[in-house]
């Protein structure tokens, strides 16, 4: 398994290319779709399905071009279906466009997955959205606007809540395991870094 991070956007999104031999998963692609181009005819790997953390405009921009030159499934949480589908909702209206993103796989809390060979969690950890989610790939979790490196992402935009927010952060910091967070913005972190400074680590 190898981790590339394609940093693109106004907002310096974080994209990752997931690959296993000769297949790869994308996460939150955005920006301009020949960087990904550029990357799988380099590697020569082949893209086969798309995984979203959440409906964000800054993390979905690349979506519609990479899905139809591939024929790429979309997994999401299936109750970020309607943030996804709506340009007010998923914030694309504030950047003068109208995105929406179909979801081919709406999935379920714990909702385990097999793509390029490589087995997936899917977690729901709301806050950010009320769809948010986290995926965990082996020792790997991605957590879009989840959790950053000693922070957490805003919850003031539709479908924000901060107390889901506190609740999902507890619930990605139960892990015993120290864990690489590969967020949506920013810079990685660990699990045990988080368990010492994140500001909602501390139930209250």
């Amino acid at each position: 398994m190898k981790i590339k991070c394609i940093i693109q956007g106004p907002i310096h999104t974080n994209s990752y290319i997931i690959s296993n031999h000769d297949q790869c998963i994308l996460i939150d692609p955005e920006g301009e779709v020949d960087s990904f181009l550029a990357y799988f005819e380099k590697k020569q790997v082949t893209p086969i399905a798309i995984l979203l953390t959440h409906g964000h405009f800054d993390h979905i921009g690349a979506v519609e071009s990479l899905k139809n030159l591939y024929d790429l499934p979309v997994y999401a949480s299936a109750k970020e279906v309607e943030l996804l589908n709506e340009p007010t909702l998923n914030l694309s209206t504030h950047v003068g466009k109208k995105i929406t993103v179909p979801v081919d796989h709406p999935l379920q809390d714990l909702d385990t997955l097999t793509l390029a060979g490589l087995p997936i969690i899917a977690w729901e950890t709301p806050g950010h959205t009320a769809g948010s989610m986290c995926y965990l790939i082996e020792e790997h979790i991605f957590s879009g606007d989840t959790i950053f490196d000693k922070t957490y992402g805003r919850v003031d935009f539709p479908t924000g809540n901060l107390e889901q927010m506190r609740s999902s952060i507890h619930r990605i910091l139960s892990l015993e395991k120290d864990y690489m967070i590969h967020p949506g913005h920013g810079d990685p972190t660990t699990i045990f870094d988080e368990q010492q400074h994140n500001p909602l680590r501390i139930k209250g």
